[in-house]
């Protein structure tokens, strides 16, 4: 399994399930609609938002693009809303290749 595929520990779940369910409400998207982006099943994300398994590295990449959040703040790690603050426009295309 290379480096970008490895899942992340399950300890670090604690509040990413929460913090990936508000996220991907906030981007007002589906759990079907987030995992067609990331080329996962939708009961993957499902088990994510519970805490039931984790995304890859690769996968967890995918997410933070599409929901535009910081994975600092979806491991927890970081208090803000998640919410990028950038001086540039907002994305409109979020897509990843």
């Amino acid at each position: 399994m290379a480096p970008s595929e490895t899942p992340l520990k399950t300890g670090t779940l604690s509040g990413f399930g929460l913090r990936l369910r508000e996220a991907r409400k906030r981007a007002r998207m589906t759990q079907q609609a987030l995992s067609v982006a990331c080329g996962v099943t939708r009961a993957s994300i499902a088990q994510w938002e519970v805490g039931k398994t984790s995304p890859t590295l690769s996968h967890l990449k995918k997410a933070v693009v599409l929901l535009d959040t910081k994975v600092s703040w979806l491991l927890g790690e970081d208090n803000s809303n998640g919410q990028h603050h950038d001086t540039e426009p907002p994305r409109t295309d979020r897509r990843v290749h």
